[in-house]
């Protein structure tokens, strides 16, 4: 069958870069062919299905999975074909073992609505010579959900496609679809949390899904599960955990952003009867847990089999045979289909790096016409400098104080210190941070401060030249 050597040799291409493929046919190219004059579509009832009642000679029908792809261009991975114009009886379809990516453009005269099909969709196309490259290229005529059982994309040809440059559209890392990743609904209060931390923040599109938990500190850390898209077209989604802080007085600020990748717990997971037995409290940590109702968007036989349970839906893999869901449990990520449940741990401290992976204790920014978030990082530094002379001192949280520090009375006094000091400079702005530490319980001897006390409001007060480096002027109450 030519068609079948056709796909072969699509495949033959695909080897060159590690695909294993069929042996190879003559080469030909998409042919511009005119419909013949009984050709014609049938609409359903549904508008979601097309037949094909008539072609001119030399048009083929395939069977694959189609793929809508980033950058908008469609695509269908072949398994078998028909020497037909028309849908045969599944026993009359000649399929090979590896998938042959097609992709597929109008044919003149014809409009195929692919917004009526999603990635993953097993369908029938009607298509013209498919030209021998990687991936293979042709003109399509009609196309049509299938009830022919038409393998899954394999993984390992997805990954291949990604890196030559063609990504599924809306898919996550690795092909996971998060759609329908949900939880507990988000209360206002906490959405107010949410919407003052992120405002501004450019780049990215967060959209939160569900609060995993809280940890309270001089103030609260909030841990959020949200899709997280990058903003240009086709841009895939994926999963992140984003934390929080929100200080006593009612700043939010966020603390890191930090991707969740399925594929990579998965590789750490275990049978479920291989995982050993630990406390919930001892995989949440300090955090606590939200209460979460049980998602609608698993399978409800997946729920009984494996136990009606509160969780978190974070999405499933529909190129896996079968199809695997992954949700979230207090301490633990389960990934399930109709035949095995595997563990892993998850530890919301883990996805968290306070102060962007520079501090392990919350740093609040605020908002600065002056300084950036760098220039706070330098006196950050020079503050935790002398902190750490302080033994046993821990420190709890740091919080920019305001704008309102750099006024001229506050540079005249940072002066008055910089002659007493006799450090020769004349200093152009001043900056203040606000702290909270706890003391240890047998401090220093010659330690002033309380033992096993825990300091709030603790001021720093820091100066420069404009542009110059921070120097440390006078700390306390």
């Amino acid at each position: 069958m030519k068609l079948i050597r056709t796909l072969a040799a699509v495949l033959t291409a695909a080897a060159i870069i590690g695909l294993s493929a069929c042996s190879s046919g003559s080469s030909t190219a998409p042919s511009e062919i005119e419909p013949s004059e009984t050709a014609e579509l049938t609409e359903t009832e549904e508008n979601t299905e097309m037949t094909p009642t008539g072609y001119a000679d030399g048009v083929y029908t395939i069977y694959g999975r189609y793929l809508k792809l980033a950058d908008g261009s469609n695509m269908i991975v072949a398994y078998g074909s028909s020497n037909t114009a028309y849908p045969v009886e599944e026993k009359d379809v000649t399929f090979q073992v590896s998938g042959a990516p097609v992709l597929v453009s109008q044919a003149e005269h014809y409009d195929v609505d692919f917004d009526l099909f999603t990635s993953g969709a097993a369908v029938w196309a009607i298509v013209d010579d498919i030209a021998e490259t990687w991936p293979g290229q042709t003109v399509i005529y009609a196309m049509s959900t299938t009830d022919v059982s038409v393998p899954q994309i394999s993984r390992d040809l997805l990954e291949m496609l990604a890196e030559s440059g063609y990504n599924v559209q809306g898919r996550g890392a690795y092909y996971w679809d998060h759609s329908e990743a949900s939880g507990q609904p988000i209360s206002e209060e906490v959405q107010e949390v949410w919407d003052k931390a992120l405002d501004g923040l450019d780049g990215t599109g967060y959209e939160p899904i569900t609060l995993l938990g809280t940890q309270l500190v001089a103030g609260t850390n909030y841990a959020f599960l949200a899709k997280s898209t990058v903003i240009v077209p086709g841009a895939d989604t994926t999963l992140a955990v984003v934390t929080i802080y929100r200080a006593l007085s009612g700043n939010c600020s966020i603390l890191s952003i930090n991707d969740l990748d399925l594929d990579e717990l998965l590789e750490k997971s275990v049978p479920a009867d291989e995982y050993p037995e630990q406390e919930a409290e001892d995989l949440v940590g300090a955090w606590t847990w939200t209460e979460h109702e049980v998602s609608a968007a698993i399978p409800e036989d997946l729920v009984w089999a494996y136990g009606k349970v509160p969780y978190v839906y974070l999405g499933e893999d529909p190129y896996s045979e079968p199809v695997r869901y992954a949700v979230m449990m207090p301490g633990q990520i389960w990934f399930l289909d109709n035949s095995e449940l595997r563990v892993v741990d998850f530890a919301i401290g883990d996805y968290v790096s306070y102060g962007g992976e520079l501090y392990d204790f919350p740093v609040e920014y605020g908002s600065s016409d002056i300084y950036s978030r760098e220039d706070m990082d330098e006196a950050i530094q020079v503050i935790l400098e002398e902190f750490e002379q302080w033994k046993g001192c821990e420190l709890h949280s740091l919080r920019y104080a305001s704008d309102e520090c750099n006024n001229e009375e506050n540079i005249a006094w940072m002066n008055q210190l910089s002659e007493g000091k006799e450090l020769g400079i004349t200093f152009t702005q001043c900056i203040e941070f606000i702290s909270d530490f706890h003391t240890p319980a047998e401090p220093d001897a010659d330690s002033s401060f309380n033992s096993d006390y825990e300091y709030t409001d603790w001021t720093w007060y820091l100066a420069r030249e404009d542009g110059g480096e921070w120097h440390l002027m006078t700390y306390g109450y």
